[in-house]
């Protein structure tokens, strides 16, 4: 029992022992953490006084720089001071001698017042004695030459101003020769540059005026027979008459209301006979496709010389109506390629003026627009103000508009634009070749205003000029008044549209001529003797303006 006791108290011991030893190794291992947290603790602080030592050093380094700087500072400060004290001192001692000085001067001045006041005094005197001398010598001046000084003066300005006056004038005619021999000089340089320049090989097609007959006998006989029905059902649907020459084997085609519409009429035959049904359904139905055709063919024209001349934005309507002037012609040249060639011109000589080409081109090429409506349509006025309206009507400017009214001077031209456009127009029709006229038909036309003319009552002679484009009629005073000339214009324009054919317009003229005269009869010399013996002949003062603008003046006044 004792051995389990002491065995038990042995394990108890060796227990107790053990925990002790456990607890001094933990304790011990906790003693050494403290110490190592302490040691780490205490270098921690000794860098931070480390650090603290430094920061305090550096202050007290800048501390005693600033304090070093504050007394140079104050230093200088002293020394500026003592400067400024002395300075002060010596600008003391100059206003002090200046004072002085200054009153001096001001005893100076005031005596120098003095002196100039009783000279002031006597300047006024002197120039009061002056003026009652001025005023003596002028009226003993106006006294001798009996006029005032006033009227002396005008006489003075007058003779000046008539010189002046006559300088300018003298330099204004001068001016105006020299520039109308450099307009004169520099237009024919243009027109020639022109013409030089531009060439278009190109020619229209010329418009026929016949068809040829087919050649199936059929077709022939049914057009060639007497009374032919066939072909007054060209003329109902066309509009056209189709006059057989047996000569020539061939049909002409007359009394046609304007050129486009004998074009579409030739079409419309010759679609007719080649399509080989000759009736009447066959027939509206070719004429409906040679409007269509033709109409078309007008619209790619217009297009065309727009693309050719490159204008941008023209109303459609109105390159229809350029395009159209593919069918017409005056005196035998085309009017398109007319449009387009004066158009090249105009601009040619619009970039050499340094004005805008492309505005010169647009007006030029729609100066002629207003014959296809006066063909057309029943346009009022020439050709010229149609086209104007029209233009104007479809939104063109008014620098393109007064271009097209005034080209044949319809309207008065105001713009160098529209002297350029006639410039061009008169060019493109003027150039040889490009107008003709056959002598059988000028004749003819001359025949039919002669008779036109001789007809008209109370006329005392009358002419034909400018190649059969005006009428002119000198009537007697007795039979027509001012009032009854513009009827009578009126009236015979209106009988010239009726009863002639002719390509673009004729002007009539009017005049009417009042010449009155009276006798101055001479008086016998014994009368004439004795009226001179009794009475003295007026005498007239002469005028005494000399010729070439020397001074002189009118006085009395002009005799005849």
């Amino acid at each position: 029992m004792e051995q389990l006791i002491n065995i038990g108290l042995i394990m108890i011991v060796s227990s107790a022992i053990s925990l002790l030893l456990f607890w001094l190794r933990w304790r011990s291992k906790i003693i050494g953490q403290d110490l190592k947290e302490l040691g780490n603790v205490e270098r921690r602080e000794q860098n931070r006084l480390r650090k603290l030592k430094k920061r305090k050093e550096g202050i007290l380094q800048k501390i005693k720089a600033r304090a070093k700087n504050r007394e140079e500072r104050d230093e200088t400060k002293s020394n500026d001071l003592d400067e400024t004290r002395e300075r002060n001192q010596r600008l003391e001692g100059l206003l002090t001698n200046r004072g002085g000085q200054q009153e001096e001067r001001e005893a100076d001045l005031s005596l120098r017042q003095e002196e100039v006041r009783g000279v002031k005094r006597q300047v006024q005197s002197q120039r009061k004695r002056l003026k009652q001398i001025k005023r003596k010598i002028k009226e003993t001046l106006e006294q001798r030459a009996q006029f005032s000084a006033e009227e002396a003066i005008e006489e003075h300005v007058r003779q000046i101003t008539s010189q002046v006056e006559v300088e300018v004038q003298q330099n204004t005619q001068r001016q105006l020769i020299e520039a109308e021999a450099y307009r004169d000089s520099r237009a024919q340089e243009l027109m020639s540059l022109g013409r030089q320049r531009y060439y278009d090989p190109s020619p229209a097609e010329k418009l026929s005026g016949y068809v040829e007959l087919p050649r199936s006998k059929a077709s022939k006989e049914l057009l060639t027979h007497e009374d032919s029905e066939h072909l007054e059902m060209l003329q109902s649907v066309t509009g056209v008459s189709f006059v057989l020459e047996p000569q020539a084997s061939r049909l002409i085609l007359r009394n046609s209301p304007e050129t486009y519409t004998r074009e579409v009429a030739r079409l419309t035959y010759q679609r007719w006979v080649n399509g080989g049904k000759l009736t009447e359904e066959a027939l509206r139905t070719q004429h409906k496709k040679s409007l269509t055709a033709l109409e078309r063919e007008s619209r790619e024209a217009g297009q065309t010389a727009a693309h050719r001349l490159g204008l941008k934005d023209i109303h459609p309507d109105i390159l229809h109506l350029v395009g159209k002037l593919l069918f017409r012609t005056s005196y035998t040249q085309n009017q398109w390629q007319h449009a387009i060639e004066a158009s090249e011109l105009c601009g040619m000589m619009a970039e050499e003026l340094g004005m805008n080409a492309s505005l010169a081109r647009r007006a030029t090429l729609l100066h002629d627009i207003g014959k296809v409506l006066w063909a057309e349509t029943e346009a009022v006025g020439s050709h010229a103000v149609s086209g104007a309206a029209f233009a104007r009507e479809h939104g063109e400017v008014p620098e393109v508009i007064h271009p097209i009214g005034a080209h044949h001077h319809d309207e008065a031209p105001s713009s160098a634009l529209a002297y350029l456009v006639i410039a061009a127009d008169t060019l493109s029709g003027a150039r040889p070749g490009a107008r003709r006229e056959s002598s059988e038909a000028f004749s003819q036309h001359v025949e039919q205003l002669d008779e036109l003319c001789q007809g008209v009552n109370g006329l005392r002679q009358h002419m034909i000029i400018q190649g059969g484009r005006e009428v002119r009629l000198q009537v007697y005073p007795q039979r027509y008044s001012d009032i009854d000339m513009a009827e009578l214009t009126e009236e015979m324009a209106a009988l010239i549209e009726d009863q002639c054919v002719f390509p673009g317009q004729i002007k009539v003229t009017a005049l009417r001529e009042v010449i009155t005269s009276a006798v101055a009869h001479a008086k016998r010399r014994d009368q004439y003797y004795a009226h001179s013996s009794t009475s003295k002949a007026p005498t007239h003062p002469k005028a005494s303006v000399k010729w070439g603008g020397e001074r002189g003046s009118h006085q009395g006044g002009l005799y005849l």
